[in-house]
């Protein structure tokens, strides 16, 4: 009898499973002749049909040399699917056909500026010498347009122990395209030993086209990390990242640029290097420069204050290339059109500047403004803070914003771990803040100089920062 109670409960549990999760679904226009082609590409209408798309590749696969076509008619929310066992599949992660492996996407997608809210990915496709994720796994020579992923939540649970690419939107590409896409959420990888490359939109980038492109996310893993490309060989043009970065080699738009163009782009988030700090730069992190003067970065801006960094490039090659126009700003420079229109951006019929829109820094007409975080556990909760001049001497401006009113503790400790100043103990307001610190202590005696530490809490965050005071 025990037996018999054991498995009812079991086929209980797997029957009320499978009816919580969304299974995949053919698109409505599955059985059309011309289903697929250019004139008739598969609509995506919810999530089953993209789950459809990830996990059913040998219904709409034909061959290597035959591009399908994909065209997302409505918004997809996607929460569900942090409850899936594996996570959602990212698209292009396996397919077979005639018993065939193939792991790359191969075709055209069309997001229509619709929007996928809510993705889990904690799922890599592993192949023989690297491992892959992001909304498709590897793109090849494909196109991929109009796709705005809200709060997506990358984490996968192992890597692979070579290399790592992890993007928003493509882990790889390779001589493929993406325009008009924007990330927001969190993407964060941390294998031991491995190489990852991790990007806002593209993991590793190879021969690729970037246009148009923006994240806004906590992007965090080991080696590579970039704000739109971790590992970059091609070109990005007219894109921007206000992203939080961490990584021991990390740039506001690339984290390793190898060869081809950066143009027309900024970064306006905050750079956290782990190691040498030299690995860091507002643009590019590390500047391979393959290719020699064939590579040029030109026309394109980060803001040194959210940034805390006054270096275009961390970290040289020895062909670097062309670096024109390039310059760090402040955050009050970075939010007006001078140094845009200065350098040829186009404000007619590509980007436009709001003080309403991304807290006031460039936005793309074709993006839709980007949306910050819906989820408490990932960027809802997130404080961006800086503090500048940094060496300063005898005051410094310690910077931060709160999403939300809450209580905040601001106070300022010695190398030695010891209560220096308290700045701030009270309930502040949502809205960006500032503090002032004159290197005087409880006592209102001046301090010696050296490496002090701010620390900033509330009952969600918690950072400390280094500060040094110069006599």
């Amino acid at each position: 009898m025990s037996h018999k109670i054991i498995i009812l409960v079991m086929c209980l549990f797997w029957t009320i499973l499978a009816r919580s999760q969304t299974l995949p679904e053919r698109p409505s226009n599955y059985y059309d002749l011309d289903a697929g082609l250019e004139q008739n590409p598969y609509h995506i209408h919810n999530l089953g049909n993209l789950r459809w798309l990830s996990e059913m590749g040998e219904e709409w696969f034909v061959d290597a040399n035959t591009l399908v076509y994909f065209l997302q008619t409505a918004d997809i929310e996607a929460v569900e699917t942090e409850d899936w066992i594996d996570g959602f599949i990212p698209i292009g992660y396996y397919y077979s056909a005639n018993n065939i492996f193939s792991p790359q996407f191969y075709g055209v997608y069309d997001g229509e500026n619709h929007r996928i809210s809510n993705l889990y990915i904690k799922t890599m496709h592993l192949e023989e010498d690297a491992a892959t994720a992001g909304l498709f796994s590897l793109s090849l020579q494909a196109t991929i347009k109009n796709v705005h992923l809200i709060n997506i939540l990358i984490d996968p649970v192992s890597g692979h122990l070579g290399l790592n690419q992890i993007g928003g939107i493509s882990g790889m590409g390779y001589f493929s395209s993406f325009y008009n896409c924007s990330v927001t959420g969190r993407l964060q990888a941390s294998f031991p030993n491995q190489i990852t490359c991790i990007g806002g939109i593209v993991g590793q980038s190879g021969f690729d086209q970037i246009d148009n492109c923006s994240s806004s996310a906590i992007i965090s893993g080991n080696i590579y990390v970039g704000g739109i490309v971790g590992f970059n060989i091609g070109n990005i043009e007219n894109s921007y990242s206000t992203s939080s970065l961490s990584g021991e080699i990390i740039g506001g738009i690339v984290g390793a640029h190898l060869s081809r163009d950066i143009n027309n782009s900024y970064f306006s988030g905050t750079l956290i290097t782990v190691g040498n700090i030299t690995n860091s730069g507002g643009i590019v992190g590390y500047l391979l420069g393959i290719g020699g003067s064939s590579t040029i970065i030109s026309n394109s801006f980060w803001d040194i204050e959210t940034s805390e960094n006054i270096h275009p490039i961390g970290n040289l090659g020895s062909e670097i290339g062309d670096i024109i126009n390039c310059y760090g700003l402040l955050t009050f420079e970075m939010k007006s059109l001078e140094p845009y229109i200065e350098n040829g951006w186009d404000f007619d019929d590509i980007w436009d500047i709001n003080p309403d829109i991304n807290e006031g820094y460039p936005n793309l007409r074709a993006n839709i403004p980007p949306i910050t975080y819906i989820k408490d556990n990932t960027l809802h909760s997130y404080i961006n803070t800086t503090a500048y001049p940094n060496p300063f001497n005898p005051n410094i401006t310690i910077l931060f914003y709160l999403p939300k009113s809450e209580k905040v503790s601001l106070k300022i400790y010695n190398a030695k771990g010891q209560l220096v100043k308290i700045l701030i103990d009270e309930t502040l307001e949502n809205k960006t803040h500032s503090a002032i610190w004159d290197g005087l202590d409880c006592n209102s005696q001046k301090v010696s100089s050296g490496a002090y530490f701010y620390k900033l809490e509330t009952a969600t965050f918690s950072t400390v920062k280094k500060i040094l005071l110069l006599k």
